[in-house]
């Protein structure tokens, strides 16, 4: 089966890193510009077909018109496993894995993607159903990232914990209303960050799994963040704190 990813970052990425998984590209007849061209350059050194269309073509295809110019066929992701996950972290540092419990969005679900590379993570685990997967909204919005987070799909968040705790990852769960702030958390050790979906947070059994709950202190009138805003600035919090110790 075929997937579509659309825009200039994250086709350009994905030529770079994964050619084999790029089927054909669709590209805007008569645009212009030196990103495309690297592009159709590119493609054509690595053996990808490319196909030269209307723009209206490509609007059909996606089903939107904010695809810069460029669409592409890709092979469906491959998911990995939580076990090629653990494998991951090196042995001189702390391992970091970012648990997302029904994330609904793909807007939200690609900014975690993207934050999550960004802050160092080693992979990211999501729920088979009641989640948002990897598609080519994602893609766009993590911009290219993909190719560098390895992203499991789990038939059960709960087992998954488990499976982190006894790999010896201490689970922090998300929630407005904990008592112990992150700033007040130390993150030096293995992490497994859970963040919950964006309309009720974690379900009640995942949160009783977390070996801590933390919140994000707020001064304005906004009692809580947007899940990809919060699940942000607390990896970037955990990045602070392990830069700053060592």
């Amino acid at each position: 089966m075929s997937d579509l990813i659309w825009g200039i970052h994250p086709v350009h990425e994905k030529l770079k890193n994964n050619p084999e998984l790029l089927q054909k590209i669709l590209v805007k007849y008569g645009g212009q510009g030196k990103a495309r061209q690297a592009i159709i350059d590119l493609a054509r050194s690595r053996s990808v077909s490319v196909q030269f269309e209307k723009e209206e073509v490509l609007e059909h295809i996606v089903g939107h018109s904010h695809h810069q110019g460029i669409v592409a066929y890709i092979q469906e992701i491959s998911y990995k496993t939580l076990e090629d996950i653990l494998s991951y972290v090196a042995p001189t540092t702390y391992g970091l894995v970012l648990v997302l419990d029904g994330i609904v969005d793909p807007q939200n679900l690609g900014s975690l993607i993207r934050s999550g590379h960004a802050a160092g993570v080693q992979g990211i685990v999501i729920p088979k159903d009641r989640s948002a997967q990897v598609t080519g909204t994602v893609e766009k919005v993590a911009a290219g990232t993909l190719t560098y987070v390895p992203v499991a799909r789990v038939t059960n968040i709960v087992r998954a914990l488990e499976r982190l705790k006894e790999a010896g990852y201490w689970v922090i769960g998300t929630d407005a209303g904990a008592d112990k702030t992150i700033y007040e958390t130390d993150f030096k050790t293995n992490v497994a960050l859970v963040i919950g979906s964006e309309a009720k947070g974690m379900r009640l059994l995942v949160r009783r799994h977390c070996d801590l709950m933390v919140s994000i202190p707020m001064s304005g009138k906004v009692s809580s963040l947007n899940a990809a805003v919060a699940g942000a600035v607390i990896l970037f919090e955990i990045v602070r704190q392990r830069t700053a110790h060592g």
